[in-house]
């Protein structure tokens, strides 16, 4: 945990001047912009698995309704046929 460290840390440090640390608040982290950039990279993949993933299921049911409805279009000319 990053506000424990932080907070061992300047114990630590503080402690030699007579300071007692007694609870750290981290409330804003800036990492390096390598960092920043790997995370993007990461996130931007995770959200193409996904919209891959997406697209791909919505193929898939397209694909399923096309077959339902030429079976619905055959079984009806079938029975058209029937009747004459």
């Amino acid at each position: 945990d990053v506000a424990r460290t932080v907070e061992d840390e300047l114990e630590k440090v503080m402690s030699a001047y007579g300071y007692e640390i007694a609870q750290t608040l981290i409330v804003d982290i800036v990492p390096e912009q390598t960092v920043k950039h790997a995370m993007n990279e990461i996130n931007a993949a995770a959200r193409l698995r996904l919209a891959t993933r997406d697209k791909a299921e919505a193929e898939k049911i397209l694909q399923v309704k096309r077959a339902e409805a030429e079976a619905e279009a055959k079984y009806l000319s079938g029975q058209g046929i029937a009747r004459q």
